[in-house]
């Protein structure tokens, strides 16, 4: 993390090198200030242009911290693909799914409890969702990863693995599918050309009302399920 000065207050922001971009994005989340930069920028060139966007970022920072989820703790409400299920911290050994309710141990950290239990369901879920869809694409996936991205919701590798974030099932089950079904397309073309989106148009039509969801909801979504000090997103220095 590197910080920054903007309109007298320092700001973290989490610089990313990245050969395939070409120029400069500023992502601002409940997690941060995440900068994507070409190579070749300097890091002075990266702040001339943090600090051309300041009035934006100390906007974007101030409505991130204001729709910070409170702390995961009993009786939260958790989205489940279409689902809703209510936090219970109750005396059980392992985090499991009662009907409507999802049972915490009373004794554990309920973030890293309920994380691991969404994360063993979408290794599951999208994981069945990539080979139900692989053979109808036409592609052959080199392995299924499910990671906790914190600005991206899947990739595709060269190798052709696949990596898909596990908060997708915090999503509606169509987006899940949406973002399977466009990771795999990538194994088709590795970019974002005409030909990669007919590619997902042809198998999935919807993909601009779901593309329109997860810009618009995307941020929320990426923020839940974390601990008291996830919501914090100017960094003192």
């Amino acid at each position: 993390m590197a910080v920054i000065e903007l309109n007298g207050a320092p700001v973290a922001y989490r610089l990313v090198r990245s050969s395939r971009t070409r120029r400069i994005t500023i992502r601002v989340t409940a997690e941060g200030v995440r900068v994507t930069a070409p190579t070749r920028v300097s890091v002075a060139g990266v702040e001339r242009a943090l600090r051309a966007d300041r009035d934006w970022i100390t906007a974007a920072l101030a409505r991130a911290a204001a729709a910070a989820p409170p702390p995961l703790g009993d009786g939260a409400v958790l989205p489940y693909l279409d689902e809703s299920l209510l936090l219970a911290l109750a005396d059980v050994r392992a985090v499991r799914r009662d009907g409507a309710r999802l049972l915490v141990p009373a004794g554990a950290d309920p973030v890293v409890a309920v994380e691991r239990w969404y994360r063993s369901r979408a290794r599951d879920h999208l994981g069945s969702l990539v080979a139900t869809w692989a053979p109808v694409m036409g592609v052959s996936p080199g392995g299924l990863a499910v990671r906790g991205q914190r600005s991206r919701w899947g990739s595709a590798s060269a190798r052709g693995t696949i990596a898909l974030n596990w908060r997708l099932m915090l999503a509606p089950a169509r987006i899940g599918e949406y973002v399977v079904v466009h990771e795999l397309a990538h194994l088709l073309h590795m970019d974002h050309s005409p030909r990669f989106w007919a590619a997902v148009e042809r198998h999935w039509p919807d993909h601009r009302a779901d593309r329109a969801w997860l810009r618009s909801n995307g941020p929320s979504v990426l923020a839940m399920v974390r601990g008291p000090a996830a919501g914090s997103v100017v960094s003192a220095g």
